[in-house]
């Protein structure tokens, strides 16, 4: 919900935001009211809804799935109601023999298409029983930083005029100190340029 994509460059060209793209978007309808500085043309979210087959190559990645998918031996999902999963069979090898196919692991509060084909399911909340695992692995879990979380890094802010295509605000920034700042004036100006010079076209 963080990353909007630009499918007419190539390779598609990503905006890492800290505002929810998705806000206008909706079942068919992925165009965010926002262009492309580049070329553009209008920007897309990355959600697959219900009923929906995601088409983008990046950043959902399908074709890297199922290359894991066919070499693996376990798959763990985690959260997820897999209603629309479910859809794209090549990930559960259910071409292969049952025995061949990977061990399906299900950690989810609600019931979920895949459960009959589970080897385990846990209903469970992701983080208890993640904690539980990670514990058994001897592995400690880090403590979530604001300060050091990327977004705040790598995300593309938005450009004056286009402070209207939202309603809600961005995620609020962490307090950095000094030492941390990163300076963003120079990718602002190159964005404005790139956005100035479409407006000229």
């Amino acid at each position: 919900m963080y990353i909007e994509v630009c499918k007419h460059c190539v390779p598609a060209r990503e905006y890492v935001r800290t505002i929810d793209v998705t806000e206008k978007t909706s079942t068919f309808k992925h165009t965010t009211g926002r262009r492309c500085y580049r070329c553009g043309e209008p920007l897309v979210d990355t959600i697959v809804h219900f009923g929906e087959r995601g088409k983008l190559r990046w950043p959902l990645n399908w074709q890297g799935a199922c290359q894991a998918a066919k070499a693996c031996d376990t798959i763990l999902c985690l959260g997820s109601s897999l209603k629309v999963l479910r859809k794209y069979t090549w990930l559960w090898q259910t071409h292969r023999p049952l025995k061949r196919r990977p061990n399906l692991f299900i950690v989810n509060l609600q019931w979920t298409p895949k459960d009959k084909d589970a080897t385990l399911k846990i209903n469970g909340k992701c983080d208890d029983v993640m904690k539980l695992v990670m514990n058994k692995l001897g592995l400690e879990v880090p403590h979530y930083k604001k300060v050091d979380d990327p977004i705040f890094q790598i995300s593309t802010p938005l450009h004056i005029d286009e402070i209207s295509t939202i309603t809600r605000p961005p995620i609020e920034p962490p307090n950095y100190s000094p030492d941390q700042m990163v300076p963003l004036s120079e990718d602002i100006d190159k964005m404005n340029s790139l956005l100035n010079n479409y407006r000229s076209v």
